[in-house]
C-alpha cells in the first residue's frame, strides 16, 4: 500500500554513481533524508539499474512497467538520462494515450530523417549503417506501443516526478564537441 519512490539514474552511471551518496555512512543530511524518506515510503524505495548506452529510454521504461504491480503510484527521481526513461513512464497520465500515439503516429514518429546528415556536413548513412538504423527505430517503435497497451492495462500512475539535469531537448554527449 501506498507511492513507490523509483530512482532513475543516469547516462553511464549506476544508482550507486547518481544517487550513492544519499546512503552513505557518517552523511547526517543523507540519514536526515532517509529518515524523512521512510516516513512516506517505509520499504518502497527502489532504484531501476539499466544500460544506457546499449539500451533507448524507451526499452528502460518498458523493462520497469513490466515489473511494477498494477496499479501503482509512482514517485520518481531521476538524474540526467533517468529523466528521459521517467518522461516516458509519465505518458501513463495521458488519457487517451493509445489514441494519441496510435500505429500511425508512432510510424510518422519513427520515420527515418535521412535529411540531417547532409543538413549537418556529413555524408549518408551506409547502405548496411542505414538499415541498421532502421531495424534499432522499428525495434523502439515496438517497444513503446507495447508500453502503451501496458500503461493502460496495469494503470500505472506516475504522481510525483524529480527530474534533475534531464537532457529533454536533447544532448552534445556524442556529437564530437
Amino acid at each position: 500500500q501506498g507511492p513507490l519512490l523509483v530512482f532513475l539514474h543516469g547516462t553511464a552511471s549506476s544508482t550507486e554513481g547518481s544517487f550513492g551518496k544519499l546512503w552513505e555512512t557518517g552523511n547526517a543530511e543523507g540519514a536526515r533524508l532517509r529518515q524523512a524518506l521512510a516516513t512516506t515510503y517505509g520499504d518502497r524505495v527502489f532504484a531501476l539499474e539499466h544500460r544506457t548506452l546499449s539500451e533507448s529510454p524507451i526499452a528502460n521504461a518498458l523493462a520497469l512497467a513490466r515489473r511494477l504491480p498494477d496499479g501503482a503510484e509512482l514517485h520518481l527521481v531521476s538524474h540526467s538520462r533517468g529523466g528521459l526513461v521517467g518522461e516516458v513512464l509519465a505518458l501513463s497520465g495521458c488519457a487517451k494515450l493509445a489514441e494519441v500515439l496510435s500505429a500511425e503516429r508512432l510510424q510518422t514518429l519513427f520515420a527515418a530523417d535521412r535529411t540531417v546528415a547532409p543538413q549537418l556536413g556529413l555524408p549518408p548513412l551506409a547502405n548496411n549503417d542505414a538499415a541498421e538504423y532502421d531495424k534499432a527505430y522499428a525495434a523502439d517503435r515496438q517497444r513503446l506501443a507495447e508500453l502503451v497497451a501496458l500503461l493502460a492495462g496495469k494503470k500505472l500512475r506516475v504522481a510525483r516526478f524529480v527530474r534533475v539535469a534531464c537532457p529533454a531537448r536533447g544532448t552534445t554527449l556524442a556529437s564530437g564537441r
